[in-house]
């Protein structure tokens, strides 16, 4: 059946939900790659207790990487390993693939190499995207001594020791993000340069700063840091969505420590006090406006998966309290206008709203005193309204206006800094003429410039007797 429950976050709900639907009924449940770790077990125990109702014959089918996930089966089926010739010449392929090397060197070195990995996929294509970036026979020499490539884990840790360490630090941010969370390139790079991890080549060229960004996520992904989850068509974006391997979001939580914070299901203990990214997947109102205030040196504020349960009166108070904010990405569904007190926010770089459409979203006048903001980024179907539309040229850090609609506003070409701009619109007034892309010199990807019949218009108005 074509029902979606995605607003359904509270897990006695959802059972309840389960229920209504399975209730007398025979069933194919498929849960494909399923991941279950000790503090996870019962949880899904008590998700998958409303099963019981179903009619007799229902079959759950499961996929998992070790028998801890089989949820009791009567039958497991096995999968082999690859062949050891498939894997190493999997291995090699993502090793020396298009280059131009004499192979015949590191062939032997590389089946050393191989053979040491136990055949773990995630750590063939780790290892050797490293080996790539690093032709040097010396290098591989080195790697192929190497006990810890004996082991998954150690082969992972050891690849992400290779990395430039302004690398390491955008590849330690996605810990703040759920595990195999979907997102766009681009998002992610605008991030890491809103939080400052993206070190420009030459200071006095600032705009160079996202071919950088786009630097650092091409050796992430070279690695399989970063894998390519999905491609949709769009003319609003790349429509390429990223995601991190189960085992390597364990690592981001190794190596990030306490400074990334993810509220899964209600509060988890005290949220440490001087975390600075936190991820809120599910929100309690009892529990978390309190604690979310003490977190005055929070720099990354991620509200996911449509957290509606918090009021606008706390949703106010966060914003308040909460000066240091650089990052703010909102998924809410009653989110329709903006609270003036954003205003107050002046380190606030990056601004992204996921709310469902159709929508508009009107952002106050006290939205043009963010001064240092780079990206403002909306649905592809959100209309954006301002109180003060006079006023939006005074963002002249603006990089990145992610709207469809574009943002119909007077003198933007004093943006000079702009690069995405999906639509303007010729008007025949002051501030809304062709000219105004005259010196908009680092526009990137589509443009779409609308009205433009509004030219001959304004030259008939114009011309003479």
């Amino acid at each position: 059946q074509k029902k979606r429950h995605s607003d359904i976050i509270d897990c006695k709900e959802l059972q309840a939900k389960l229920v209504e639907e399975l209730r007398g009924r025979r069933f194919l449940l498929v849960l494909d790659d399923l991941w279950v770790k000790d503090e996870n077990h019962q949880d899904l125990e008590e998700i998958l207790a409303p099963l019981n109702v179903g009619k007799r014959g229902s079959k759950i089918l499961v996929t998992a990487r070790n028998k801890e996930a089989s949820l009791g089966a009567k039958r497991l089926i096995s999968i082999s390993d690859l062949d050891e010739e498939q894997y190493f010449l999997m291995f090699m392929h993502y090793a020396l693939d298009s280059t131009i090397y004499d192979d015949r060197k590191y062939i032997p070195i590389g089946r050393k190499i191989a053979k040491k990995l136990c055949r773990s996929p995630i750590a063939a294509v780790t290892v050797a995207g490293q080996l790539w970036r690093n032709p040097d026979i010396s290098f591989w020499e080195t790697a192929a001594r190497l006990d810890m490539l004996n082991k998954t884990k150690g082969a992972l840790w050891w690849s992400y020791q290779q990395l430039d360490v302004d690398v390491r630090r955008c590849f330690e941010y996605w810990n703040i993000f759920p595990r195999r969370y979907e997102l766009e390139r681009d998002k992610l790079v605008h991030m890491w340069i809103a939080q400052g991890f993206v070190k420009a080549i030459n200071a006095r060229e600032e705009e160079n700063v996202e071919d950088v960004g786009q630097d650092y996520f091409h050796d992430l992904h070279s690695c399989a840091f970063l894998q390519l989850k999905r491609k949709t068509s769009s003319d609003f974006s790349s429509g390429e969505y990223f995601t991190v391997h189960d085992l390597l979001h364990d690592l981001t939580e190794a190596v990030a420590g306490s400074d990334c914070v993810r509220i899964k299901r209600g509060a988890v203990g005290k949220i440490p006090k001087y975390v600075r990214h936190l991820c809120i997947e599910s929100y309690s109102e009892t529990v978390f406006p309190e604690q979310i205030l003490e977190l005055g040196n929070l720099s990354t504020l991620i509200m996911c998966y449509s957290v509606n349960k918090i009021s606008q009166d706390d949703f106010k108070r966060v914003l308040m309290r909460l000066r240091k904010l650089r990052v703010v990405q909102l998924d809410m569904e009653w989110l329709h206008m903006i609270p003036a007190c954003i205003g107050q926010l002046k380190h606030l770089r990056y601004l992204g709203i996921s709310s469902p459409p159709p929508n508009s979203i009107t952002l106050p006048a006290e939205f043009t005193m963010l001064y240092h903001l780079q990206e403002l980024s909306v649905p592809p179907n959100t209309l954006l309204l301002c109180d003060s539309m006079d006023k939006m040229a005074n963002l002249v850090n603006l990089r990145h206006m992610v709207s469809w609609y574009g943002f119909n506003f007077p003198n933007v070409g004093r943006l000079a800094s702009l690069q995405s701009l999906y639509h303007f619109y010729v008007k025949n007034e002051k501030g809304y003429e062709i000219q105004q892309l005259e010196h908009l010199n680092n526009l990137r990807g589509k443009l779409f410039i609308e009205c433009l019949k509004m030219l001959g218009a304004r030259r008939k108005l114009s011309k003479p007797g």
